[in-house]
């Protein structure tokens, strides 16, 4: 069987997949139409999911400043402020922006396209970021991922239904799904700009069942893409060729006499997209998997037990958001949570897409995702299921696939399940617009003469199904001020071009604020540490799998909460810690109020440095480590000389009670 109609952007063929209502019914006949009206439509769309997006926004774009207010400079947020402004600066100042040693300084420096630096959106926004600094960028990226994640999704769907209440409805759960609003104030860019799945679904689509373009352009299409999802985020990239390969096996057993007619097409288009693949990413692939601070397997430790509950999709579990200094509060639920309203309606609905091949597939293949997207957790409570068998314990090992989070593939769960919405709308409407025999003919006639009142009907039905999912948002995100420390915004900007700096608190694990404050000032120092995945003590590893001792550890503890004991300022530590500092080429120290113990820390690094520090813009800071030993107080007197804390932050109380004890014999 082969039938088209006209969904009001482009004919649509279908064929492989074909969403027959019934073998008796026909499609509804296609509407009059030019590109003005579906230009109008789009941009209707786009303004909508935007004006949705600045709600989310609101404390940033109405009663914040876009250039300064965020959800919290701090984590990963921080962390993502860093890699929007290293793109563009390495591109103007003649760097390699796949390698920095602005990050890491001294210490190796970073592989780039190992880490989640989303090159791509950072050079596309960089005349934002030239103008208004890297919160700006920052918030404009936030803001327009639901957005374009939604329009992305909204393009595709329209190449395989009609009914536009229905594919609004869809698209707005894909593009504003739980782990999108959930990563979202984090600045997660190269997981939330889901563009490439929708679209890769399109190409492919045209591929295996459409006619209206020669294969060789839609595979030009795909291959470009590809290259353009490299430089967004390759974890993405990766899970959709791993999804494509399950989506493509579930087609042909779904309709397998089509398929090998299609064969051919599908191999010339998928041929010219791997041949352009290959050829524009050989290079940046090469740098990413064998170049130089490139690393093996898993980027953190126990990367596959990261999945997600299997009761995800009607159990909003717990619910996070930026308050404070940490993932605390309110802003989401389980990334694969669909909520009741979405699987009642879809159920339901199969009554009308029985005979849809493509709803069959979306179903098939969502309901992989998420047994993918499970992990090889331990279901909570339940200590005897430690042992059941999981789908990803048989891809956990394989190159490329370990290094996939697998709670991520609940982006692909939430598509499919919006392509279902989307079908199940559709279908609904044209079961009740089209003619057709059997004993409900009469219905059916009559609705025919209501389409209005059905189109309201339906419309508001997949707004309903979409309320459990919306009510567990919280909307607008709040905003945590972390102010930026004064010394940052008057004494950086005059230093020396390419000083390197060790700042407390020192940028690692979630402690990265260092790493923005770089970032603001347009890298004008070099950054001792910084939050990424560099090679671990065997040189080999990531950091998070074989992490490194000695003074590495030693300012993780005096930084980050609850990172072990305070470190004891023993000879040895403190002689040890002179010592790397100097052989990573440190020139100043500069120490804010930030950090796990700020007081503890003054007190630790004047004893190793031997000399007074000076107070400057709130900061205190060493210029040059000098040639004074450590002090070699007893490590008693050091946390006695913390004591009094940050009260009296602004005068010399600490650091002189360290000299004093020093001069005592203490």
């Amino acid at each position: 069987m082969t039938t088209s109609l006209e969904p009001g952007v482009g004919q649509v063929d279908l064929d492989l997949l074909a969403p027959a209502l019934t073998d008796d019914a026909p499609l509804p006949a296609s509407r009059p139409g030019g590109r003005h009206p579906a230009l109008l439509l789009h941009l209707s769309v786009i303004a909508g999911f935007l004006l949705l997006a600045v709600l989310m926004w609101w404390k940033v774009w109405i009663t914040g400043h876009p250039s300064s207010s965020m959800a919290c400079q701090c984590a990963d947020s921080s962390e993502e402020l860093s890699y929007l402004a290293w793109g563009p600066w390495a591109v103007l100042h003649g760097h390699n922006p796949f390698f920095t040693n602005a990050l890491q300084a001294g210490q190796g420096g970073a592989n780039m396209l190992v880490n989640t630096t989303f090159l791509a959106g950072a050079l596309l926004f960089a005349p934002v970021t030239l103008l208004w600094g890297p919160v700006a960028t920052f918030n404009v990226l936030a803001t327009l991922a639901p957005v374009v994640s939604a329009w992305c999704f909204f393009l595709a769907v329209r190449k395989v239904t009609r009914f536009v209440p229905g594919q609004l409805a869809a698209a707005t759960l894909y593009g504003f799904s739980p782990m999108i609003v959930d990563s979202d104030p984090f600045g997660h860019f190269f997981q939330i700009w889901l563009f490439y799945p929708p679209l890769a679904f399109l190409c492919l689509y045209e591929l295996f069942v459409g006619r209206r373009h020669p294969p060789a352009r839609v595979g030009l299409a795909l291959g470009l893409l590809t290259v353009v999802q490299f430089f967004v985020g390759t974890e993405v990239l990766a899970e959709t060729l791993l999804i494509g390969v399950v989506g493509s096996v579930v087609a042909v057993a779904l309709a397998p006499r089509e398929a090998w007619r299609r064969a051919r097409q599908a191999a010339v288009g998928l041929g010219v997209a791997g041949g352009i693949a290959a050829a524009l990413l050989a290079y940046p692939a090469w740098y990413a998997l064998a170049g130089p601070r490139h690393i093996a397997g898993a980027a953190w430790p126990l990367t596959t037990v990261f999945g997600s509950p299997p009761a995800a999709p009607i159990d909003p579990g717990a619910y996070r958001a930026v308050v404070g200094d940490g993932y605390i509060g309110a802003s989401g639920p389980q990334w694969s949570y669909l909520g009741w309203g979405v699987l009642v309606f879809v159920m339901a609905s199969v009554v009308v897409w029985r005979r849809l091949r493509l709803a069959w597939w979306a179903a098939a293949v969502g309901v992989v995702s998420w047994a993918l997207s499970l992990g090889t957790v331990v279901i909570p409570q339940r200590p005897s299921t430690s042992g059941i068998w999981l789908p990803w314990r048989a891809l956990d090992h394989l190159p490329i696939v370990s290094q996939i989070i697998p709670n991520r593939l609940a982006s692909f769960t939430v598509l499919c399940a919006a392509l279902l919405l989307a079908l199940s709308a559709d279908s609904w409407w044209r079961w009740a617009t089209t003619p057709g025999p059997g004993p409900l003919a009469g219905l059916r006639a009559r609705l025919r003469g209501a389409r209005s009142v059905v189109g309201l009907g339906l419309s508001a039905l997949a707004v309903v199904a979409l309320v459990p999912v919306a009510v567990t948002y919280s909307f607008p995100f709040r905003l945590h001020k972390l102010p930026t420390p004064r010394w940052f915004t008057t004494v950086a900007p005059r230093l020396p071009a390419g000083t390197e700096l060790l700042v407390y608190p020192y940028p690692d694990g979630f402690v990265t604020q260092a790493m923005g404050w770089q970032a603001m000032d347009a890298f004008r120092f070099r950054l001792l540490g910084g939050f990424l995945i560099v090679p671990g003590a065997d040189g080999h590893h990531s950091s998070g799998v074989s992490p490194f001792g000695g003074s590495r550890l030693l300012l993780d503890q005096l930084t980050i909460p609850g990172y072990g004991r305070l470190p004891a300022a023993t000879h040895g530590a403190v002689a040890q810690l002179r010592s790397d500092l100097t052989r990573w080429g440190v020139q100043d120290v500069v120490m804010t109020r930030q950090g796990r113990s700020a007081a503890y820390a003054l007190a630790f690094f004047t004893d190793t440095f031997g000399r007074m520090p000076r107070l400057q813009a709130d900061s205190w800071v060493w210029y040059g480590l000098g040639k004074d030993p450590p002090l070699g107080v007893a490590p008693r007197v050091v946390q006695r000389c913390a004591k009094p804390g940050l009260h009296t932050w602004d005068r010399p109380t600490i650091p002189r009670c360290v000299l004093r004890a020093a001069g005592a014999g203490g």
